[in-house]
């Protein structure tokens, strides 16, 4: 007689899992395919200006739509590195590279107000931007 009373729950446990199961076999089938590579990630080159010199080696100008300078993680200050995770990305230390809980709360505001919300870690943002270009 027990058992009716635990049938029901158990069933529709094993349906909600196995709704979970279908919708995270579909996101990841959807997905997958359009995810660049690691190796691509992990080759950035940058877009750097054309620079010319001078005969002497003197730096007369540089052309070119940005300008950056790479400069290597350490020397970047550690006063900088704590405001850009303060702004993007506040666990970042918490999390593998997809913040679940800010993902969901980003989805439940969506949906609830009608605004958009980002949900996007610095890794899901140099994912999301290296996919663009």
């Amino acid at each position: 007689m027990w058992l009716r009373f635990l049938a029901f729950p158990l069933a529709l446990l094993a349906g909600l899992a196995a709704a979970v199961l279908l919708v995270g076999g579909l996101v990841i089938a959807l997905a997958f395919p359009n995810l660049p590579s690691l190796e691509a990630l992990t080759e950035y080159q940058p877009k750097v200006p054309l620079r010319v010199y001078s005969a002497e080696g003197v730096l007369i100008g540089e052309f070119g739509e940005e300008r950056r300078a790479v400069v290597s993680i350490a020397e970047v200050p550690p006063q900088l590195k704590a405001a850009i995770l303060a702004a993007e990305d506040e666990r970042f230390y918490q999390h593998g590279g997809v913040d679940y809980i800010s993902v969901l709360r980003a989805a439940l505001t969506n949906v609830a107000s009608g605004t958009q919300q980002g949900a996007g870690t610095i890794t899901m943002q140099v994912a999301r931007n290296f996919f663009l270009l």
